[in-house]
């Protein structure tokens, strides 16, 4: 039997490596980004949350989303964006989004409730008088903001405020291809993509980490006919662009070293006027929504290939114009235009194949156009 005094140092030695462990474990928890930057702003955990964006009553809305049932239920009510409402984004850590008004040319901030999801008002930045901007990203690091100016055929770049979300300009708007149509940064903040609507091709960028500035990559890659929008999937290395003018869906592979694409395979068929895309969180399914038919078409991606299949194609309401998936990648939402409604739908989770769970109506004279989530 050991002594009193064996068992007094072992209780000490124990109580030691408790306390060890315990400083271990709120060392973890402050460096929720698992990048060694003790950011801990991922440790807030904001329920799943759409955002909608207004472009008839030029608006933005919020609603949280039901994990069970995919049930919408609207926080406060919407704030004030710009004329034209055409594009939302929010930031990986869930704190800002970012609207891109069309008509009004400008980009309105927001900042988020990380408990709630709910919106406050920041302000607008102005993009230059007949720029119309139609898309907006954020860096995956959540320093920069990147805006596609249809017109003008420019990117404008600007600085993230990391207190309050403000956006600063960089420099002045860089020329890009014809008429982008689309924006996006890959998940290493290395590189943006641009999707050139008037001369069938993708532009690709280095970022520079300090600044947010670009400087091209290689020459642009060919695409199908009148390209709408592009995602690039989580985790595999591969990004797909819908062609509105052909009805295709190209995919690509991505050098995570250059960020060159690569084609992969053949262009896949989509219905009449296929315009945005989206990836379930897990990178395993792939959504377009078709404008002209008022349809969504789901498709499984090869994992090891990047390759779509067709799943299933189901009904929207009229006038479909862009799709999300919750953040638990059980549910998808479509916002229709001029049916005024947002359309809910379940995704099964072996095949990627949706199923209508219902519609909510917007009111009259909304015009809902854009959508985005939580992470």
């Amino acid at each position: 039997m050991p002594s009193s005094q064996t068992v007094f140092h072992l209780s000490r030695i124990l109580f030691a490596v408790l306390i060890l462990m315990l400083i271990a474990c709120a060392d973890n928890g402050s460096d929720a980004n698992g990048d060694g930057s003790g950011n801990s702003n991922n440790a807030i955990v904001t329920p799943p949350t759409l955002y909608v964006a207004n472009s008839t009553a030029g608006t933005l809305a919020a609603f949280s989303i039901d994990a069970t049932t995919g049930d919408l239920t609207e926080l406060g009510t919407p704030l004030a964006a710009g004329s034209s409402a055409e594009a939302v984004a929010v930031d990986a850590d869930n704190r800002f989004a970012y609207v891109a008004n069309r008509l009004a040319n400008t980009v309105t901030a927001y900042s988020i409730d990380q408990t709630t999801g709910e919106l406050a008002s920041i302000g607008s930045v102005n993009v230059g008088d007949g720029t119309r901007p139609t898309s907006v990203a954020v860096d995956p690091l959540g320093r920069f903001v990147y805006v596609a100016n249809l017109v003008n055929s420019t990117v404008s770049i600007y600085n993230i405020d990391q207190t309050t979300g403000a956006l600063t300009i960089v420099g002045t708007p860089m020329a890009v291809g014809t008429n982008p149509r689309n924006v996006k940064v890959d998940q290493t903040s290395s590189f943006l993509y641009v999707v050139n609507m008037g001369d069938n091709t993708i532009s690709t960028y280095s970022i520079n980490q300090s600044t947010g500035t670009l400087t091209e990559i290689g020459t642009p890659v060919a695409t199908g006919t009148n390209p709408y929008s592009m995602v690039i999937a989580p985790n595999n290395g591969f990004a797909y662009v819908v062609n509105q003018g052909s009805n295709s869906v190209s995919s690509f592979s991505i050098n995570q070293s250059t960020g060159v694409l690569t084609g992969v395979g053949s262009p896949v068929s989509a219905s009449a006027s296929p315009w945005p895309i989206t990836v379930d969180p897990l990178g395993r399914f792939a959504y377009v929504v078709n404008n002209s038919s008022n349809t969504i078409t789901a498709y499984s991606i090869d994992q090891s290939t990047g390759e779509l299949t067709s799943a299933n194609t189901v009904s929207t309401e009229t006038n479909p114009h862009s799709v999300a998936v919750d953040p638990s990648g059980k549910f998808v939402f479509v916002p229709n235009t001029s049916s005024e409604t947002i359309s809910r739908y379940r995704i099964d989770q072996t095949t990627g194949a949706l199923s209508l769970l219902g519609s909510d109506n917007m009111g009259i004279n909304i015009g809902p156009y854009a959508v985005a989530t939580t992470h």
